[in-house]
């Protein structure tokens, strides 16, 4: 059974390469017959467990980079405090992370996709309500109807003087 080089991945057919991160490994004399288990950092027995086992020549992709923690909080703060705009702009944020080979990318705009939706449907749920009650309650309405043809005789007496 042969192992990927560049990854560690068990392959079972050496034609079609490994089928983790797509490295050929026909004629290719770093393909190794069994995974080198690295030592664990306290002692002198190589890892034993199939899921997290360690190997030596393994290093992370050159594309896998972490997210800062400090724009996380930017993002995450704009969506909070700028009511629509923010939700907006979060949204737009959490798709544009999401295409990102990262992981750290995607998982955070993944997350930060999921707050601004509920932000939104909380905010709108909260306008709705809002505008309910508002509608319900004749006084309100009574009052609104006065503010506005006020609003209008205030306009309707600037525009005959010109301002």
């Amino acid at each position: 059974m042969n192992f990927c080089p560049n990854c560690g991945t068990k392959i079972t057919d050496p034609e079609l390469g490994c089928p983790n991160c797509k490295t050929s490994t026909v004629n290719s004399a770093n393909t190794a017959s069994e995974p080198e288990k690295a030592a664990p950092a306290g002692g002198s027995k190589p890892a034993n467990d199939k899921n997290q086992a360690v190997y030596r020549n393994f290093t992370p992709p050159a594309d896998e980079k972490n997210f800062s923690n400090g724009l996380k909080v930017l993002f995450v703060t704009i969506s909070l405090i700028i009511p629509v705009a923010g939700m907006i702009f979060g949204i737009v944020a959490a798709i544009i992370l999401m295409t990102k080979p990262s992981k750290d990318y995607k998982s955070f705009g993944l997350a930060l996709l999921i707050l601004n939706i509920i932000l939104l449907v909380f905010f709108l749920f909260c306008c709705v309500f809002a505008g309910t009650s508002v509608l319900n309650n004749p006084k309100l309405q009574e009052e609104m109807k006065e503010n506005l043809y006020d609003y209008f005789e205030n306009a309707k007496t600037l525009s005959m003087l010109g301002m």
